[in-house]
């Protein structure tokens, strides 16, 4: 007799409900890599986005740190001017701690703003979108000897968690058609549902979703 598959079914819904109860009002970037399972969700993003690097090439860690700053201040007062443009904060990078100036690396302190559009606010025009973004640092004068670096473009979504309802739901009918391909009994053991969604970039304005599982199957002989 099969292992009856009710019990990984019951067990999938339970860590949907729990993990989806978890992560809300959370944009998540795609990434560029490969897709290392089956199963699988490809979906419109949400934005487009381009990560704003701040840095200043001043030798005066002071004067660097707080150029560094207006510059972040002057982006995100023009950014607020346009209505469609979400503002992101990334990480801060505040290296220097060293008293001797001659050992002082400029420039190796920095400041990440993700600037996002929404796709629906440009008709899914994923170009348009970037155009705004980009002009709009390009417009800009930073001060003094501070400088915005442009990353590429990225798709990004909102809350994939919400996601994890049907991604388990679509796992759990492979594996039934796994088990109606196999004649002896077998056993099925998965792992790596509880993950975070992941999301990687699919083409310039989809994005694929998907749990990082692995799934073991034994069969017995006859």
């Amino acid at each position: 007799m099969k292992r009856p598959l009710a019990t990984i079914c019951l067990f999938l819904i339970f860590m949907a409900n729990s993990a989806y109860a978890e992560n809300k009002n959370m944009i998540v970037f795609a990434v560029e890599q490969s897709k290392p399972v089956a199963v699988s969700l490809i979906e419109m993003a949400d934005y487009v986005s381009f990560a704003v690097t701040i840095i200043s090439r001043q030798k005066e860690p002071d004067i660097e740190f707080m150029e560094i700053s207006e510059a972040r201040q002057l982006l995100i007062k023009e950014a607020k001017k346009n209505k469609k443009i979400k503002i992101h904060n990334g990480p801060i990078y505040l290296s220097s701690t060293s008293n001797s100036k001659s050992s002082f690396s400029y420039g190796s302190s920095q400041i990440t703003v993700h600037l996002l559009i929404a796709l629906s606010d440009t008709d899914g025009n994923v170009f348009k979108a970037a155009t705004e973004i980009t002009e709009l640092v390009d417009g800009l004068e930073p001060p003094g000897r501070a400088a915005y670096s442009l990353s590429p473009m990225k798709l990004a979504i909102d809350n994939p968690d919400k996601y994890r309802p049907k991604l388990l739901s679509m796992i759990y009918e492979d594996i039934k058609n796994i088990e109606g391909l196999i004649k002896n009994t077998a056993k099925f053991s998965i792992a790596g549902i509880e993950c975070p969604v992941m999301v990687r970039q699919f083409d310039f304005t989809q994005v694929e979703i998907f749990l990082d599982y692995t799934l073991s199957i034994e069969v017995e002989s006859e």
